[in-house]
């Protein structure tokens, strides 16, 4: 009983973290961007200039992942929300083991989401290019080159 009321605390947090996730995303401002591309797909001469109905469909497509995922967590939160209520009133051993793995399994989902948003920026999906110059600690230097250098190489991966 004791890790259903912690669970519910935690969900509860999740949905603080939700309510910041939708601010930081402007799902609101994507909902109507949304809407306004999708009326730029049914203009006649929309199809007339390919290289504008590519980008407009990327844009789309692009906006609707965010939505989706958006919409995804808050749906599986909700679903996590009613599931603890009604195992607070009836216990179930196993829907209690299956709502506590979801319950981590939703919180890696919104750390990965955070993440995401973070290096969501104008310029975050481009390249970049990091230049380690030695200073007076040359070995020193030459080792953090290293290591930097081989954690860029595994985050490129």
């Amino acid at each position: 009983m004791l890790d259903l009321e912690e669970n519910k605390r935690f969900l509860f947090e999740l949905q603080n973290r939700l309510h910041e996730l939708e601010i930081a995303l402007q799902i609101s401002d994507l909902d109507c961007e949304l809407k306004e591309l999708e009326k730029q797909t049914l203009q006649e001469d929309f199809w007339e200039d390919a290289q504008k109905s590519s980008a407009v469909y990327s844009k789309i497509n692009t906006i609707q992942k965010k939505v989706n995922k958006y919409q995804n967590l808050k749906n599986e939160l909700q679903n996590l929300l009613e599931l603890n209520e009604l195992l607070l009133l009836e216990q179930d051993t196993e829907l209690e083991k299956d709502l506590l793995s979801n319950t981590q399994k939703l919180q890696k989902q919104f750390d990965n989401i955070e993440v995401q948003t973070l290096l969501s920026g104008k310029y975050d999906e481009n390249n970049a290019l990091v230049t380690l110059h030695p200073g007076a600690g040359r070995n020193r230097i030459t080792r953090l080159g290293r290591n930097a250098l081989s954690n860029v190489h595994k985050m490129g991966q």
